[in-house]
């Protein structure tokens, strides 16, 4: 190559660069924002605290802590405070897996019951990879209702804890679905057990938190004294903060149960994406959706997306009290860690608004707040279903596209069958006639669904099915009469609609949530 070509590919390059730069919102203007947007969150939750970190390329644009890590001693949330990272802990759990690949320690397409031969039977057949990328039809046992959500706070042995769906068919033959997996993680810890002959804890701590420096990332056990760990919160029925309900934290093990704080899960993910925890191959193997994955774009332990263009890696993670986000875009080298101790949509919400304004998209829009509304979300605590698994579902990817959805959250009733019943507790402030309206979500993979109040039957049945994902508005039940305090509404699913299709073969039902008003 002459000098001259040399000379002009560089000055070329270096045109590109500028015209990025010049595109890219100030650090100082997206510091402000940054400020603004979490300031929103925590007024608006409410939201006890958050943690974020923003770094592009080698320039750390925030670190920082908003708000509270401890409401009730009044402890300050710093970019140090630790906090339960939820499924995050997958991504660590598919690197430790991977590294025993490449160690030819385990393979890929070895069976689980090659590892694990104590294992229920019909899970012998499904592969480490089906574990991995959530193809292996092994039932979650998060999705098992009462027979887990009654055992939540007990401190169950593996075999234990497996035993709860041990008896149960297969979701669907191995490799032949997609469907998001607790169960599949915790097998995969089971196998990183067996395989180096420590525990899941000590694995994590040996294997990248000494190496790497990660000096905050550990197994969140609850008796253990931790440094600067945040405390957990929901938000209650009065929309006031209450401490989350307990968990022991046996049960999420390799499925979600590591803390963290915003600089190591950054840390963490650039050291992962630079070749420095696993293989480029096998990095690409766990940022890669195969198979029944494809159209989930799932790979192990991480999922892809785009925005505006630019292809992101990414996981969230929901545990009791948390939530947490933790997103990488390639192309631009900026890396977003936000951890909040309330649950709710916030954290997601902060996550992807932070990104757009970083690449300079359009913000997504405040949330919707019906007056008056029972939100969805904020009647799982004592909820309970049948069959299936009941969560809390950020609708932000859906609007302003399809429509709104108030407080931006939806109650989502996943892994369900027809005659399967959701109950949940409706309080009225006192005894009387009431007009009670809902509001539902409609999409090409929901069901039909009809109530009943203390036993009485409601009208009209809710019907699921849209070619799109979109909220149903108020649907109006009539006028119904209600006890002071606690009653008892009951969904069931009755049917769908012969053109529905998709994820939980049509049976989903999505609840934004109910307005009572007294009738005239």
């Amino acid at each position: 190559m002459s000098r001259r070509l040399v000379i002009a590919l560089a000055l070329a390059l270096s045109a590109l660069a500028s015209a990025a730069d010049a595109q890219r919102p100030t650090r100082a203007a997206l510091r402000r924002t940054v400020d603004s947007l979490v300031a929103h969150a925590l007024a608006e939750g409410p939201v006890a605290g958050m943690s974020v970190a923003v770094v592009r390329g080698r320039d750390t644009i925030v670190m920082k802590g908003y708000g509270l890590a401890d409401v009730e001693n009044d402890v300050a949330a710093t970019a140090q405070s630790v906090y339960r990272i939820g499924s995050i802990t997958k991504q660590f759990t598919a690197a430790a897996v991977m590294q025993l690949v490449e160690q030819n320690k385990v393979s890929l397409d070895d069976s689980i019951g090659k590892h694990l031969p104590h294992l229920a039977a019909r899970w012998h057949g499904a592969t480490i990879r089906q574990l991995l990328n959530h193809t292996s039809g092994i039932p979650s046992y998060t999705g098992a209702g009462p027979r887990w959500t009654n055992r939540m706070r007990e401190d169950l042995a593996h075999d234990s804890l497996l035993a709860i769906v041990a008896g149960d068919t297969l979701d669907f033959a191995p490799g032949s679905q997609w469907r998001y997996n607790n169960s599949g993680y915790y097998l995969l810890g089971m196998l990183i057990e067996r395989v180096t002959g420590r525990s899941y804890a000590d694995d994590v701590r040996e294997r990248f938190a000494k190496p790497l420096g990660l000096t905050s990332t550990l197994y969140c056990e609850t008796q253990p004294i931790i440094k600067r760990r945040a405390q957990g919160y929901q938000v209650g029925p009065d929309k006031k903060l209450v401490n989350a309900a307990p968990l022991s934290m046996r049960q999420p093990f390799s499925a979600g149960a590591l803390c963290s704080t915003v600089g190591d899960l950054v840390a963490w993910q650039r050291a992962l994406a630079a070749g420095r925890v696993v293989k480029p191959g096998s990095y690409s193997a766990m940022t890669t959706a195969e198979g029944a994955a494809v159209g989930s774009r799932y790979g192990f332990g991480l999922a892809s997306d785009t925005l505006a263009g630019r292809t992101s890696v990414e996981h969230g993670g929901g545990i009791n009290g948390f939530n947490s986000m933790l997103t990488f875009f390639p192309s631009d080298t900026l890396s977003i860690a936000v951890l909040g101790n309330t649950n709710g949509p916030w954290v997601n919400r902060v996550a992807d608004n932070i990104a757009r304004a970083a690449l300079r998209v359009p913000l997504t829009a405040p949330l919707l707040r019906i007056p008056g509304m029972i939100e969805g979300e904020s009647l799982l605590e004592t909820a309970s279903v049948t069959a299936g698994e009941l969560r809390v579902q950020d609708m932000g990817g859906f609007e302003p596209d399809s429509g709104r959805w108030s407080g931006g959250t939806q109650l989502w009733w996943v892994l369900s069958r027809p005659g399967a019943r959701l109950t949940l507790d409706l309080r009225a402030p006192t005894a009387g006639t009431y007009e009670l309206v809902g509001y539902f979500t409609r999409a090409q993979d929901y069901g039909d669904v009809r109530l009943d109040i203390n036993g009485r039957a409601l009208s009209p049945i809710v019907r699921g099915y849209s070619p799109t994902v979109e909220p149903t508005g108020p649907v109006s039940f009539g006028r119904v009469p209600l006890r002071v305090g606690s009653n008892t509404l009951t969904v069931e699913i009755v049917g769908k609609d012969a053109r529905s299709q998709g994820y939980s073969d049509g049976y989903l039902v999505g609840i934004d949530g109910f307005v009572i008003r007294r009738a005239q």
